[in-house]
Order: C-alpha cells, then structure tokens, then sequence
C-alpha cells in the first residue's frame, strides 16, 4: 500500500518539477541564445575591421571613419540585463516551493483519510466473528484478531 502511494506522489511531483524546470531551462536558452547572437555579431565585426585595414593599410579617411563608427558600436555593447530573468527564476523557485508544500500536505491529508478509513473498516469487521477469523486467517495473529 505504501509502495503506490510513494509513486503516486512521485509522479504529481515529477511533472510539476519538469514543467517549472523546462520553463526555466527555455528562458535560460533564449539568454545565451541572445548572447551568442551579439557574440557573434562582435566577431563579424572584429573581422570586417581586420579586412578593411589590411586591404586599405589605414589610409582612407571613409575607411577610418568606418573603423571608428564599428569601434563605437562594439564598444557600446555591454553586458546583458539579466536581472529580470533572475527575478522570474526566483519566483519560478518560490512557487515550486510552495506547489510541493501544497502536494505534500494534500498527499498526508489524503494519506490520514486513507488510514482513518481502513481503521474503521477494520473495527467493523473485526467486530464480527467470521470478520475477526478472516482477519486471523489474512493477517496472522500478531495483530491482535
């Protein structure tokens, strides 16, 4: 009886934890996904510089002004504002935390109803002679049939 409740609850839990851990895995991807995107766009650009001076040695006045415009842009580029998603990683958290206390609580709720229930069950046929013997029979003598 205890192995089934276990998987039951091993199961509620399992797919709420999947489904919150899955919505943080996602917003993770698109951070380094945007990361790599701007990553990206900074090595193009470290490239394009690379290609103009060693083509034009320097010299063009609209070459220069174009490396000074890329070294402007790539300079500009900071870091990546993440504090928002880690505000929503930490009430993803709060509320897993609070989902499983919920779940627990329920499954120990229920869980008592169950015992509470078997008990009665159990005085109620217990309380009859063949009830008293089939129990004897099922359960052996050393729980007090």
């Amino acid at each position: 009886m205890n192995d089934v409740a276990e998987d039951f609850r091993q199961i509620k839990i399992s797919r709420l934890t999947l489904g919150l851990i899955m919505s943080v895995a996602i917003t993770s991807g698109v951070v380094v996904w945007n990361a790599a995107q701007v990553a990206g766009r900074i090595g193009d650009l470290e490239h394009a510089v690379q290609m103009v001076q060693q083509q034009d040695n320097g010299a063009d006045a609209a070459v220069l002004a174009r490396l000074d415009n890329l070294e402007t842009q790539i300079a500009n580029i900071g870091p990546i504002d993440t504090e928002d998603l880690e505000e929503d990683v930490l009430d993803l958290e709060d509320l897993i935390e609070d989902l499983e206390r919920r779940l627990d609580e329920d499954f120990s709720y229920q869980l008592g109803d169950l015992w509470w229930r078997i008990d009665v069950l159990t005085e109620v046929i217990s309380s009859r002679a063949w009830g008293e013997e089939l129990l004897r029979e099922q359960f052996g003598p050393q729980f007090g049939w």
